[in-house]
Protein backbone atom coordinates (compact mmCIF):
# COMPACT_ATOMS: atom_id res chain seq x y z
CA UNK A 1 0.00 0.00 0.00
CA UNK A 2 2.80 2.48 1.17
CA UNK A 3 4.40 1.33 -2.20
CA UNK A 4 0.71 2.19 -4.29
CA UNK A 5 0.72 5.46 -2.36
CA UNK A 6 4.16 6.71 -4.06
CA UNK A 7 3.77 5.79 -6.87
CA UNK A 8 0.43 7.94 -6.88
CA UNK A 9 2.38 10.79 -5.71
CA UNK A 10 4.81 10.76 -8.26
CA UNK A 11 2.29 10.93 -10.52
CA UNK A 12 0.02 13.52 -9.16
CA UNK A 13 3.67 15.32 -8.92
CA UNK A 14 4.75 15.01 -12.25
CA UNK A 15 1.74 15.40 -14.00
CA UNK A 16 0.99 18.59 -12.11
CA UNK A 17 4.00 20.43 -12.96
CA UNK A 18 3.07 18.99 -16.66
CA UNK A 19 -0.08 20.94 -16.17
CA UNK A 20 0.76 24.33 -16.18
CA UNK A 21 -1.05 26.65 -19.44
CA UNK A 22 1.88 25.96 -21.62
CA UNK A 23 1.29 22.01 -21.34
CA UNK A 24 -2.40 22.10 -21.77
CA UNK A 25 -4.35 19.17 -22.67
CA UNK A 26 -1.01 16.88 -22.53
CA UNK A 27 -1.26 15.12 -19.65
CA UNK A 28 -4.00 12.81 -18.17
CA UNK A 29 -4.35 10.86 -14.64
CA UNK A 30 -6.90 7.71 -14.10
CA UNK A 31 -7.48 5.85 -10.95
CA UNK A 32 -9.50 3.03 -10.67
CA UNK A 33 -10.70 0.81 -8.18
CA UNK A 34 -10.34 -2.80 -8.94
CA UNK A 35 -12.15 -5.41 -7.13
CA UNK A 36 -9.98 -8.42 -8.28
CA UNK A 37 -10.11 -12.31 -7.42
CA UNK A 38 -6.98 -14.20 -7.62
CA UNK A 39 -6.80 -17.81 -9.70
CA UNK A 40 -4.36 -20.03 -9.35
CA UNK A 41 -2.61 -19.48 -6.18
CA UNK A 42 -4.67 -21.37 -4.00
CA UNK A 43 -2.30 -23.65 -1.25
CA UNK A 44 -3.92 -27.35 0.35
CA UNK A 45 -3.28 -27.32 3.94
CA UNK A 46 -5.48 -30.72 4.62
CA UNK A 47 -8.61 -33.22 3.77
CA UNK A 48 -10.48 -33.93 6.95
CA UNK A 49 -12.88 -36.85 7.14
CA UNK A 50 -15.53 -38.19 9.05
CA UNK A 51 -16.20 -41.61 10.12
CA UNK A 52 -18.79 -43.51 11.50
CA UNK A 53 -17.41 -46.22 14.03
CA UNK A 54 -18.84 -49.94 13.81
CA UNK A 55 -20.63 -51.60 16.64
CA UNK A 56 -21.30 -54.80 16.90
CA UNK A 57 -23.61 -55.43 19.54
CA UNK A 58 -21.57 -57.19 22.99
CA UNK A 59 -18.22 -56.33 21.12
CA UNK A 60 -16.30 -53.42 22.55
CA UNK A 61 -15.55 -51.65 18.69
CA UNK A 62 -12.30 -50.39 20.86
CA UNK A 63 -10.70 -54.25 20.26
CA UNK A 64 -10.91 -53.67 16.08
CA UNK A 65 -11.39 -49.78 15.89
CA UNK A 66 -12.67 -50.87 12.11
CA UNK A 67 -14.14 -47.21 10.11
CA UNK A 68 -17.63 -47.38 9.09
CA UNK A 69 -19.71 -45.15 6.40
CA UNK A 70 -18.14 -41.67 5.61
CA UNK A 71 -20.71 -39.13 6.68
CA UNK A 72 -18.50 -36.34 6.08
CA UNK A 73 -15.22 -34.69 4.15
CA UNK A 74 -14.13 -31.24 4.34
CA UNK A 75 -11.16 -29.80 2.51
CA UNK A 76 -8.92 -26.75 3.78
CA UNK A 77 -7.79 -24.88 1.35
CA UNK A 78 -5.94 -21.58 2.08
CA UNK A 79 -7.37 -19.04 -0.98
CA UNK A 80 -6.68 -15.63 -1.11
CA UNK A 81 -10.19 -14.67 -2.69
CA UNK A 82 -11.62 -11.36 -3.95
CA UNK A 83 -10.68 -7.86 -2.50
CA UNK A 84 -10.02 -4.41 -2.78
CA UNK A 85 -7.00 -2.89 -5.45
CA UNK A 86 -6.20 0.13 -7.36
CA UNK A 87 -4.68 0.68 -10.61
CA UNK A 88 -2.81 4.34 -11.06
CA UNK A 89 -2.43 5.21 -14.51
CA UNK A 90 -0.53 8.21 -16.70
CA UNK A 91 0.15 9.91 -19.93
CA UNK A 92 2.26 12.19 -21.24
CA UNK A 93 2.24 13.64 -24.70
CA UNK A 94 5.34 14.17 -26.58
CA UNK A 95 4.18 14.94 -29.52
CA UNK A 96 0.72 14.61 -31.02
CA UNK A 97 0.43 11.00 -31.64
CA UNK A 98 3.26 10.19 -29.31
CA UNK A 99 3.03 9.29 -25.28
CA UNK A 100 5.03 8.18 -22.53
CA UNK A 101 2.80 5.94 -20.24
CA UNK A 102 3.09 4.78 -16.47
CA UNK A 103 1.06 2.35 -14.76
CA UNK A 104 0.94 0.49 -11.43
CA UNK A 105 -0.87 -1.66 -9.42
CA UNK A 106 -0.50 -3.92 -6.92
CA UNK A 107 -2.33 -5.90 -4.08
CA UNK A 108 -2.41 -8.20 -0.98
CA UNK A 109 -4.32 -11.46 0.33
CA UNK A 110 -4.01 -13.21 3.25
CA UNK A 111 -5.74 -16.86 4.86
CA UNK A 112 -6.43 -18.97 7.87
CA UNK A 113 -7.85 -22.10 8.39
CA UNK A 114 -7.91 -24.27 11.26
CA UNK A 115 -10.05 -27.46 12.24
CA UNK A 116 -10.23 -29.29 16.06
CA UNK A 117 -9.96 -32.38 15.42
CA UNK A 118 -11.93 -34.08 18.73
CA UNK A 119 -14.56 -36.70 18.65
CA UNK A 120 -17.53 -35.01 16.62
CA UNK A 121 -20.68 -37.63 17.46
CA UNK A 122 -22.72 -38.53 20.04
CA UNK A 123 -21.55 -40.51 23.04
CA UNK A 124 -22.92 -44.43 23.02
CA UNK A 125 -22.85 -46.57 26.09
CA UNK A 126 -22.67 -50.81 25.74
CA UNK A 127 -22.31 -53.74 28.23
CA UNK A 128 -18.79 -55.74 27.60
CA UNK A 129 -17.50 -58.95 29.37
CA UNK A 130 -12.89 -58.75 29.62
CA UNK A 131 -10.61 -61.64 29.44
CA UNK A 132 -10.98 -62.15 32.93
CA UNK A 133 -15.30 -62.50 32.47
CA UNK A 134 -15.34 -59.04 34.67
CA UNK A 135 -18.47 -56.97 33.61
CA UNK A 136 -17.44 -53.50 32.39
CA UNK A 137 -19.53 -50.51 30.78
CA UNK A 138 -17.58 -49.08 27.70
CA UNK A 139 -18.56 -45.60 26.47
CA UNK A 140 -17.22 -43.53 23.08
CA UNK A 141 -17.48 -41.63 20.27
CA UNK A 142 -19.90 -43.06 17.19
CA UNK A 143 -17.48 -41.48 14.96
CA UNK A 144 -13.95 -39.99 14.53
CA UNK A 145 -11.94 -38.08 11.98
CA UNK A 146 -9.38 -38.81 9.46
CA UNK A 147 -7.02 -36.55 8.12
CA UNK A 148 -4.52 -36.44 5.48
CA UNK A 149 -1.75 -33.65 5.85
CA UNK A 150 0.58 -32.37 2.52
CA UNK A 151 3.30 -33.80 3.86
CA UNK A 152 2.30 -37.33 5.64
CA UNK A 153 2.83 -40.34 3.94
CA UNK A 154 0.05 -42.07 5.10
CA UNK A 155 -3.73 -41.72 3.72
CA UNK A 156 -4.49 -40.90 6.88
CA UNK A 157 -1.98 -39.15 9.02
CA UNK A 158 -4.18 -38.94 12.26
CA UNK A 159 -7.54 -39.88 13.46
CA UNK A 160 -9.22 -39.29 17.03
CA UNK A 161 -10.67 -41.07 19.05
CA UNK A 162 -12.20 -41.73 22.88
CA UNK A 163 -13.18 -44.30 24.92
CA UNK A 164 -13.75 -44.89 28.69
CA UNK A 165 -14.08 -48.10 30.70
CA UNK A 166 -16.35 -48.47 33.92
CA UNK A 167 -16.10 -51.63 36.11
CA UNK A 168 -18.19 -52.62 38.49
CA UNK A 169 -15.32 -52.19 41.53
CA UNK A 170 -15.24 -48.31 40.66
CA UNK A 171 -12.36 -49.14 38.27
CA UNK A 172 -12.41 -46.21 35.74
CA UNK A 173 -9.81 -45.93 32.44
CA UNK A 174 -10.28 -43.09 29.79
CA UNK A 175 -8.68 -42.49 26.67
CA UNK A 176 -8.66 -40.19 24.23
CA UNK A 177 -6.58 -38.54 21.19
CA UNK A 178 -7.03 -35.20 19.84
CA UNK A 179 -5.94 -32.59 17.55
CA UNK A 180 -5.89 -29.66 15.60
CA UNK A 181 -5.16 -28.29 12.21
CA UNK A 182 -3.56 -25.06 11.56
CA UNK A 183 -2.96 -23.15 8.29
CA UNK A 184 -2.05 -19.62 7.00
CA UNK A 185 -0.96 -17.91 3.97
CA UNK A 186 0.28 -14.31 2.63
CA UNK A 187 0.13 -13.39 -0.55
CA UNK A 188 0.95 -10.64 -2.96
CA UNK A 189 2.18 -9.32 -6.34
CA UNK A 190 2.56 -5.65 -8.13
CA UNK A 191 3.27 -4.40 -11.73
CA UNK A 192 5.15 -1.42 -13.36
CA UNK A 193 4.64 -0.47 -16.38
CA UNK A 194 6.50 2.14 -18.78
CA UNK A 195 6.15 2.31 -22.12
CA UNK A 196 5.53 4.96 -25.54
CA UNK A 197 2.96 4.69 -27.26
CA UNK A 198 2.22 5.26 -31.21
CA UNK A 199 -1.36 6.52 -31.85
CA UNK A 200 -3.01 6.06 -35.09
CA UNK A 201 -6.79 7.59 -35.74
CA UNK A 202 -9.50 7.63 -37.76
CA UNK A 203 -12.93 8.64 -38.06
CA UNK A 204 -14.61 8.18 -34.53
CA UNK A 205 -12.00 5.47 -33.81
CA UNK A 206 -8.34 5.35 -32.22
CA UNK A 207 -5.57 2.31 -31.85
CA UNK A 208 -2.62 3.43 -29.67
CA UNK A 209 0.35 0.79 -30.39
CA UNK A 210 2.86 0.20 -27.34
CA UNK A 211 6.10 -0.53 -26.24
CA UNK A 212 8.54 -0.92 -23.03
CA UNK A 213 9.11 -2.35 -19.77
CA UNK A 214 7.52 -4.55 -16.44
CA UNK A 215 8.59 -4.03 -13.39
CA UNK A 216 7.16 -7.14 -11.61
CA UNK A 217 7.00 -8.69 -8.35
CA UNK A 218 5.66 -12.42 -6.42
CA UNK A 219 5.49 -12.78 -2.97
CA UNK A 220 3.84 -15.92 -1.38
CA UNK A 221 4.25 -18.11 2.37
CA UNK A 222 2.51 -20.82 3.83
CA UNK A 223 2.47 -22.37 7.36
CA UNK A 224 0.61 -25.56 7.68
CA UNK A 225 0.75 -27.03 11.16
CA UNK A 226 -1.06 -29.96 13.49
CA UNK A 227 -0.67 -30.32 17.34
CA UNK A 228 -1.71 -33.77 19.02
CA UNK A 229 -2.88 -34.51 22.33
CA UNK A 230 -2.95 -38.15 23.55
CA UNK A 231 -4.48 -39.14 27.17
CA UNK A 232 -4.24 -42.24 29.73
CA UNK A 233 -6.51 -41.44 32.48
CA UNK A 234 -6.53 -44.09 35.05
CA UNK A 235 -8.55 -44.35 38.28
CA UNK A 236 -8.13 -47.25 41.01
CA UNK A 237 -9.64 -46.93 44.18
CA UNK A 238 -8.12 -47.00 47.20
CA UNK A 239 -4.93 -46.81 45.33
CA UNK A 240 -5.00 -43.46 43.57
CA UNK A 241 -7.67 -41.24 42.52
CA UNK A 242 -8.64 -40.43 38.67
CA UNK A 243 -5.35 -38.73 37.44
CA UNK A 244 -3.48 -38.54 33.99
CA UNK A 245 -1.19 -41.83 33.99
CA UNK A 246 0.21 -41.62 30.64
CA UNK A 247 0.26 -38.71 27.93
CA UNK A 248 1.98 -37.61 24.88
CA UNK A 249 1.37 -34.20 22.94
CA UNK A 250 3.32 -32.87 19.84
CA UNK A 251 3.40 -30.31 17.27
CA UNK A 252 4.94 -30.42 13.77
CA UNK A 253 4.47 -27.40 11.53
CA UNK A 254 5.63 -26.80 7.89
CA UNK A 255 6.73 -23.28 6.37
CA UNK A 256 7.72 -22.17 3.02
CA UNK A 257 8.29 -19.09 1.10
CA UNK A 258 9.09 -17.85 -2.15
CA UNK A 259 10.11 -14.19 -3.32
CA UNK A 260 9.86 -13.54 -6.92
CA UNK A 261 11.24 -10.27 -8.65
CA UNK A 262 11.15 -9.66 -12.47
CA UNK A 263 11.81 -7.41 -15.79
CA UNK A 264 11.61 -7.59 -19.06
CA UNK A 265 10.29 -6.33 -21.94
CA UNK A 266 6.60 -5.75 -23.04
CA UNK A 267 4.44 -4.90 -26.38
CA UNK A 268 0.57 -3.86 -26.23
CA UNK A 269 -2.23 -1.94 -28.18
CA UNK A 270 -5.19 -0.47 -26.48
CA UNK A 271 -8.21 0.49 -29.11
CA UNK A 272 -11.50 3.32 -28.54
CA UNK A 273 -14.31 3.61 -29.95
CA UNK A 274 -16.99 6.63 -30.13
CA UNK A 275 -20.74 4.65 -29.35
CA UNK A 276 -22.42 7.99 -28.91
CA UNK A 277 -21.36 11.65 -28.26
CA UNK A 278 -20.06 11.12 -25.01
CA UNK A 279 -19.66 7.47 -24.72
CA UNK A 280 -16.16 5.56 -25.40
CA UNK A 281 -15.73 2.17 -25.53
CA UNK A 282 -11.88 0.90 -24.60
CA UNK A 283 -9.88 -2.17 -25.44
CA UNK A 284 -6.44 -3.05 -24.77
CA UNK A 285 -3.72 -5.93 -24.14
CA UNK A 286 -0.55 -6.36 -23.67
CA UNK A 287 1.65 -9.39 -23.44
CA UNK A 288 5.16 -9.10 -21.44
CA UNK A 289 8.54 -12.06 -21.01
CA UNK A 290 9.98 -11.06 -17.94
CA UNK A 291 13.28 -12.65 -17.03
CA UNK A 292 13.91 -12.65 -12.87
CA UNK A 293 15.37 -14.27 -9.80
CA UNK A 294 13.07 -16.60 -7.54
CA UNK A 295 14.08 -17.18 -3.72
CA UNK A 296 12.66 -20.35 -1.81
CA UNK A 297 13.03 -21.27 1.71
CA UNK A 298 11.34 -23.98 3.42
CA UNK A 299 11.48 -25.88 6.56
CA UNK A 300 9.96 -28.56 8.86
CA UNK A 301 9.80 -28.89 12.72
CA UNK A 302 9.05 -31.60 14.88
CA UNK A 303 8.53 -31.21 18.49
CA UNK A 304 7.14 -33.84 20.25
CA UNK A 305 6.88 -34.05 24.57
CA UNK A 306 5.43 -37.19 27.09
CA UNK A 307 3.64 -37.18 30.06
CA UNK A 308 6.76 -38.95 32.00
CA UNK A 309 7.30 -41.48 34.69
CA UNK A 310 10.19 -41.58 36.76
CA UNK A 311 10.15 -45.47 37.58
CA UNK A 312 13.05 -45.28 40.44
CA UNK A 313 11.26 -42.59 42.30
CA UNK A 314 7.72 -43.89 41.26
CA UNK A 315 6.34 -40.99 40.72
CA UNK A 316 5.13 -38.27 37.45
CA UNK A 317 7.59 -36.08 36.61
CA UNK A 318 4.87 -34.47 34.24
CA UNK A 319 5.30 -32.78 30.53
CA UNK A 320 9.24 -33.80 29.27
CA UNK A 321 10.51 -33.51 25.49
CA UNK A 322 10.93 -36.95 24.28
CA UNK A 323 14.66 -37.08 23.86
CA UNK A 324 15.73 -37.67 20.54
CA UNK A 325 12.83 -36.93 19.11
CA UNK A 326 12.27 -33.39 18.07
CA UNK A 327 14.17 -32.73 14.73
CA UNK A 328 14.27 -29.25 12.55
CA UNK A 329 15.26 -29.63 8.80
CA UNK A 330 15.34 -26.51 6.56
CA UNK A 331 15.12 -26.94 2.24
CA UNK A 332 18.20 -24.60 1.92
CA UNK A 333 17.26 -20.99 0.43
CA UNK A 334 18.24 -20.58 -3.60
CA UNK A 335 17.87 -18.30 -5.85
CA UNK A 336 17.03 -19.57 -9.09
CA UNK A 337 17.05 -17.79 -12.55
CA UNK A 338 13.19 -17.43 -13.92
CA UNK A 339 11.53 -16.41 -16.99
CA UNK A 340 7.96 -16.44 -17.01
CA UNK A 341 5.02 -14.59 -19.13
CA UNK A 342 2.57 -11.95 -18.42
CA UNK A 343 -0.42 -10.91 -20.52
CA UNK A 344 -3.24 -8.09 -19.71
CA UNK A 345 -6.71 -7.50 -20.99
CA UNK A 346 -9.19 -4.88 -20.53
CA UNK A 347 -12.41 -3.39 -21.60
CA UNK A 348 -13.76 -0.21 -20.41
CA UNK A 349 -17.18 1.73 -21.34
CA UNK A 350 -16.02 5.62 -20.61
CA UNK A 351 -18.55 8.67 -20.23
CA UNK A 352 -17.42 11.76 -20.88
CA UNK A 353 -18.50 14.60 -18.28
CA UNK A 354 -16.86 17.85 -19.05
CA UNK A 355 -13.79 18.16 -21.50
CA UNK A 356 -11.28 16.80 -18.52
CA UNK A 357 -13.35 14.58 -16.37
CA UNK A 358 -14.81 11.00 -17.82
CA UNK A 359 -15.73 8.06 -15.50
CA UNK A 360 -15.48 3.99 -16.57
CA UNK A 361 -16.64 1.45 -15.55
CA UNK A 362 -15.18 -2.60 -16.64
CA UNK A 363 -13.07 -5.30 -16.47
CA UNK A 364 -9.23 -5.95 -16.15
CA UNK A 365 -7.43 -9.23 -16.30
CA UNK A 366 -3.48 -10.12 -15.43
CA UNK A 367 -2.57 -13.58 -16.41
CA UNK A 368 1.27 -14.46 -15.11
CA UNK A 369 2.17 -17.83 -16.78
CA UNK A 370 5.71 -19.99 -15.53
CA UNK A 371 5.31 -18.67 -11.85
CA UNK A 372 7.31 -21.21 -10.07
CA UNK A 373 5.39 -23.42 -6.83
CA UNK A 374 5.99 -23.54 -3.32
CA UNK A 375 8.60 -26.09 -2.25
CA UNK A 376 6.98 -29.20 -1.06
CA UNK A 377 7.84 -31.49 1.62
CA UNK A 378 7.35 -35.30 2.45
CA UNK A 379 7.97 -37.17 5.40
CA UNK A 380 7.78 -41.17 5.55
CA UNK A 381 7.41 -43.54 7.91
CA UNK A 382 11.07 -43.70 8.91
CA UNK A 383 11.07 -40.11 9.45
CA UNK A 384 13.19 -39.75 6.00
CA UNK A 385 12.17 -36.18 4.25
CA UNK A 386 11.99 -35.48 0.69
CA UNK A 387 12.20 -32.28 -0.65
CA UNK A 388 10.59 -31.40 -3.82
CA UNK A 389 9.65 -28.44 -6.20
CA UNK A 390 6.53 -28.76 -7.91
CA UNK A 391 6.11 -27.45 -11.93
CA UNK A 392 5.39 -23.75 -12.62
CA UNK A 393 2.12 -22.27 -12.29
CA UNK A 394 -0.30 -20.21 -13.77
CA UNK A 395 -1.85 -16.93 -11.74
CA UNK A 396 -4.19 -15.12 -12.84
CA UNK A 397 -5.44 -11.83 -11.17
CA UNK A 398 -9.10 -10.78 -13.02
CA UNK A 399 -12.39 -8.35 -11.67
CA UNK A 400 -14.45 -5.58 -12.42
CA UNK A 401 -13.25 -2.08 -12.36
CA UNK A 402 -14.65 1.42 -11.69
CA UNK A 403 -12.61 4.81 -12.13
CA UNK A 404 -12.04 8.36 -13.28
CA UNK A 405 -10.12 9.83 -15.31
CA UNK A 406 -9.06 13.36 -15.63
CA UNK A 407 -6.85 15.37 -18.08
CA UNK A 408 -4.68 18.21 -17.67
Amino acid sequence: MKRALGILLLLVLVLGLVSLPAFAEKAELNLKYWHAGIGGADLWAADCEEYEVLYVEGEDPYDYYYPGDLLASEKLVLRFGTGTSFILSGSYLISPSVSLDVSYWSLSRSDKVSKALDYPGEKLEGEFVDDEDDTYIGEWSDSYYRIRLPWSYETEGFWSWYWKWLWSDDTCQEESYEGVIIGQGDFSMSALDISGTKDLTGFGWEVGLSGGIRKASFDQSQLVGLKTFYEWWDEDPPYYDYSLSEGEKGSIYVESSLSLSAIGPQVGFEGTYALADKLVLKAGAKAGLLFGTAKTHAEITHDPWEYYWDGEEEVFVGWVPVEGAYFKKEYPSTTDTIRFSTYDFSVDLAYQITEQWSVEAGYYASIWSGVPSLVEVSVDADHFITWKKPEARTVTVSGLTIGANFKF
